[in-house]
């Protein structure tokens, strides 16, 4: 089982053998992409981290070992806000392990929606309180309260010139559903196998070297993996971690594609359909 390891441990901080990051391993910051707001008009807010060189955080699903940020978001009155946004992650082989997440920066960032009817001439106060892993050979735990204040104006809003790059970044890296790709995928009692039939602009050499990163935690095995041609449809085998575990009704998950660059991945969302033993 992997729930409970950690290149030593999991966010269940009581259960991981992880201490607080007192020497500052990981830092976060509250950013927004406008300069100020205005009443009615949606702006993206987000967590800008920042994880030390040879060291990781975590994706949503992070893998065999770690665990995700863990963020709750305090907005103010009659603002409300969209799902959090995950740029695709990246494999840290640690054998046996294999952890999904990301080096140097990442930024988990949503949309937020202020009322029509905002008084202008103050400030808005967002507030996020986030909780995260910080790991190399052992994992820290990171805490911090985060606060942005942002005027809102009677105008249309400016695009922040500090932190404009890091949102089109972190918007190039977002997973994108792409309708010239198709795929299906079936289950057996051990197995679980996805197939894609690729877009015309796939390179030579088809899906060799490429990367699935499934969203559900505890479903499947990580590690090696190999795609499977035939008649020009790619199929990836993924062994169950348990046989009689609950099955999702979908496969959902993250494609990046072979060069294991994040910019480009392609958003995977499929009914699991049951299968003879055997196929594909």
């Amino acid at each position: 089982m992997r729930t409970g390891i950690i290149v030593a441990g999991v966010l269940g901080l009581g259960l991981c053998g992880c201490r607080p990051a007192a020497d500052g391993q990981g830092k976060a910051e509250l950013v927004a992409d406008v300069e100020s707001i205005q009443p009615g008009t949606p702006f993206m807010a987000g967590v800008l981290i920042r994880v030390p060189e040879h060291w990781h955080t975590y994706w949503r699903n992070p893998g065999d070992s770690g665990g995700p940020p863990e963020m709750d978001w305090q907005l103010p009155e009659g603002f409300t806000a969209g799902p959090v946004l995950w740029p695709a992650p990246r494999a840290f082989e640690e054998p046996p392990l294999t952890s999904f997440g990301y080096e140097n920066k990442v930024l988990l960032f949503r949309e937020i929606r202020p009322p029509v009817n905002l008084a202008t001439g103050s400030d808005a106060v967002l507030g996020v309180k986030i909780t995260w892993l910080v790991c190399r050979d052992v994992c820290l735990s990171e805490t911090a309260q985060l606060r942005l204040a942002i005027p809102v104006r009677s105008d249309p809003p400016a695009k922040s010139a500090q932190w404009r790059g890091v949102f089109e970044r972190a918007r190039q890296a977002l997973p994108q559903h792409d309708p010239q790709w198709t795929f299906r995928a079936g289950a057996e009692r051990n197995d679980i196998f996805l197939c894609a039939k690729p877009g015309p602009d796939l390179a030579a050499g088809g899906l060799a070297g490429a990367r699935f990163f499934p969203s559900e935690p505890n479903l499947v095995e990580y590690g090696l993996q190999t795609w499977l041609e035939s008649q020009g449809e790619y199929c990836l085998r993924m062994k169950r971690i348990s046989a009689d575990g609950p099955l999702p009704g979908r496969m959902e998950g993250v494609l990046v594609l072979p060069g294991g660059k994040e910019d480009g991945a392609i958003a995977v969302d499929v009914a699991i359909e049951s299968t003879r033993k055997g196929e594909p």
